[in-house]
């Protein structure tokens, strides 16, 4: 061989095992760190997801329950005062064909299912069973958990004074609590407290 050939050799020198394996080991770790990253970024948007929809059910089954109240002249629980019960018996005002009718409404909890579920009866008309919460039954596979299960429904009569007769008189303010899980454990509890329609 020539010596300028031999010079040209020496002057393009490559990357012996050892700097390739250090590469490929560094490589490995920076790409694992990202797989790490996007895999948590991706479970917590799906706890907060699944939180969110916790809340904004849990958020519209408390404002139905809360109109009913106020439109009810009549509300009293299977539990006494200020003691918490799981059902909400409600006497609601309606307009129907331009006269006012009295029905009877029941809101309970059912732990068969883990659901909240109303029976409402105006005017002849009934709607019996309707679930409340959760609002759908959907799951995302055979198997696999409910997206939302209601642990636990309260409804405690707190009225200031304790009425004479709870069963003919009824109560004025009911508070609701809501105890919501998910199917990846997490819980929340929403509460509020209600006054019933009084008459002018």
């Amino acid at each position: 061989m020539s010596m300028e050939f031999r010079g040209l050799l020496k002057s393009q020198s490559g990357l012996n095992l050892v700097e390739v394996m250090v590469t490929v080991l560094i490589m490995g770790i920076a790409v694992t760190g990202m797989v790490v990253a996007y895999t948590d970024g991706i479970d917590a948007w799906k706890r907060s997801t699944q939180k969110m929809a916790l809340y904004n059910e849990g958020s519209l089954a408390l404002r139905t329950i809360h109109e009913e109240i106020m439109g009810s002249i009549f509300v009293n629980t299977n539990s006494g005062w200020q003691t918490p019960g799981d059902e909400l018996r409600l006497k609601p005002l309606a307009k129907i064909l331009g006269q006012e009718m009295v029905g009877d409404e029941l809101f309970y909890y059912n732990s068969f299912d883990k659901s909240l579920r109303r029976n409402r009866l105006i005017g002849g008309y009934g709607i019996f069973s309707e679930k409340v919460l959760p609002m759908s039954n959907y799951q995302r596979g055979q198997g696999e958990k409910q997206y939302l299960s209601v642990e636990r429904v309260t409804f405690t009569p707190i009225d200031p004074l304790r009425p004479m007769n709870p069963t003919n008189e009824g109560y004025n303010l009911v508070k609701v609590e809501l105890v919501l899980s998910g199917p990846r454990g997490d819980s929340l509890t929403l509460s509020g407290v209600y006054v019933k329609y009084n008459e002018p």
